[in-house]
């Protein structure tokens, strides 16, 4: 595996029209190179971008130097745990995607991150994000194409539902809804400024009761949930749910549909 030599770092520093005096460069790019390790960037005291996807690098290491970096590109590669961050202060967008992460950690200290990525990972328990709730400032947050869940597979063959379609020759089986899918939710309501959350892909949100409305009715502040935007109008009917249920939310439905028609019966 290549290693990040003296003349690796010059070569990058030429083909990418930076500098060749390390202290210099604000970014770095050393993706699609075969690192298995992050080493040799002592001298890189003022990066605020680093780019390194699409390596063989499986600890986050040797970056406590590098108080002012703000981006740290991680995605498609072999990283299991996410230790080596405390240190990254400055640190707003984090992108780990496509790696093997299990557990999120390392998070608590990092007051500045904004944008945090682990979609297609390794992560399967409720109980795995919970270190999520205590970085307050984040903003967005990806976890597609993961694995979580509630229970084991076990209990999700167990709560599993078979429905007949066109009588007993055509079957298909759903899992049914569960209450313990919406402690899902407890993870990201203690965070003041999130807007843009994506769940989608992951077993859980087939099983809780209302995923969508759940969702936009516990966190007040997201304004993008999986494929969509949050409108006012889906907000405002959420909200008429979340307080009075389904009853409710026909009686406005009802009311809005009463003023939209004038006298003459036609609408406006």
């Amino acid at each position: 595996m290549p290693t990040i030599t003296p003349k690796v770092l010059r070569e990058a520093c030429l083909k990418n029209g930076l500098f060749t005096t390390p202290h210099l460069n604000d970014r770095m790019y050393l993706h699609f190179i075969g690192l298995d390790q992050i080493s040799g960037l002592q001298e890189f005291t003022n990066l605020k971008s680093l780019w390194l996807e699409n390596n063989a690098i499986r600890e986050i290491e040797n970056l406590d130097h590098m108080s002012l970096l703000g981006h740290l590109f991680l995605q498609h590669n072999l990283v299991c745990r996410m230790d080596g961050l405390a240190n990254l202060t400055s640190l707003h967008t984090l992108n780990l995607s496509h790696n093997s992460i299990a557990v999120v950690t390392g998070l608590s200290g990092l007051s500045s991150l904004h944008t945090l990525n682990l979609s297609h990972n390794r992560l399967a328990t409720i109980q795995a994000l919970e270190q999520i709730s205590e970085c307050k400032s984040l903003c967005n947050i990806d976890l597609t194409n993961n694995q979580l869940d509630i229970g084991s597979s076990q209990d999700t063959e167990e709560s599993a539902e078979t429905i007949e379609i066109l009588g007993p020759e055509l079957q298909i089986t759903v899992p049914s809804k569960s209450d313990d899918a919406l402690a899902l939710l407890e993870v990201f309501v203690p965070l003041p400024d999130l807007r843009t959350l994506y769940l989608k892909h992951n077993p859980i949100v087939s099983k809780m009761e209302r995923y969508r409305k759940n969702v936009i009715a516990s966190i007040k502040t997201l304004v993008y949930l999986d494929d969509r935007p949050i409108d006012e109008m889906e907000r405002a009917s959420t909200d008429a749910w979340a307080e009075g249920g389904i009853c409710l939310l026909y009686t406005s439905d009802a009311a809005d549909e009463e003023d939209s028609v004038d006298l003459g019966g036609r609408r406006i």
